[in-house]
């Protein structure tokens, strides 16, 4: 069973587990399809969380939140003159975490 907010991201998770693939396998070939058909709502530049339950019942997290400019603890900005994070130009800029978590789901459970 797969559920998603665009049919044509249901049907490839769908098709995947009718060929034999796992949950995560869907969820790898889901993901790049919401990111082409719910642009709003998600994309390959935004973060990703998931939660993978093992056969063994373990149950490992995995996240990637962006990333601020290297050096970009609170000091950082204090010195020049920032009293809070800017929303705009370089120094608001975040490396992108969702290529992360991709890669690290298909390390760990992907068929």
């Amino acid at each position: 069973m797969v559920a998603a907010a665009h049919p044509a991201v249901a049907l490839a998770g769908l098709r995947v587990l009718e060929s034999g693939g796992n949950a995560v396998d869907a969820a790898l070939a889901m993901a790049p399809m919401a990111w082409l058909t719910l642009p709003g709502q998600s994309g390959v530049g935004g973060d990703t969380f998931a939660l993978l339950h093992g056969p063994d019942g373990t149950i490992t997290a995995f996240g990637e939140g962006g990333y601020g400019p290297d050096g970009g603890e609170p000091g950082f900005y204090r010195e020049r003159g920032l009293r809070a994070l800017p929303v705009d130009g370089p120094l608001a800029v975040a490396v992108p975490g969702a290529m992360g978590t991709v890669a690290a789901l298909h390390r760990a459970a992907a068929t």
